[in-house]
């Protein structure tokens, strides 16, 4: 694993067996990590726009968390 970007109490970037997986810090009184692997227009946005779109994204899922749940990274027990 390998963190490529973070924003400090908001979303973290990690590439991981060559997945890039988004974790966003969600929730207000109950706080919770939204964990997910970014799709291939997900990743080929962020590649052409960087950060900010990351940012962008990472509002998108604190708003919206249900739209990326086919997404969601599931453990492995």
């Amino acid at each position: 694993m390998q963190v490529i970007a973070e924003e400090s109490w908001s979303w973290i970037l990690i590439k991981h067996d060559g997945a890039l997986l988004l974790s966003v810090l969600c929730g207000g009184i109950a706080m919770y990590s939204f964990d997910f692997a970014l799709s291939a227009s997900e990743r080929a946005s962020y590649e052409a726009q960087g950060r900010s779109y990351l940012v962008r994204l990472a509002y998108e899922v604190t708003r919206e968390p249900n739209r990326f749940v086919e997404e969601t990274v599931k453990p492995t027990v």
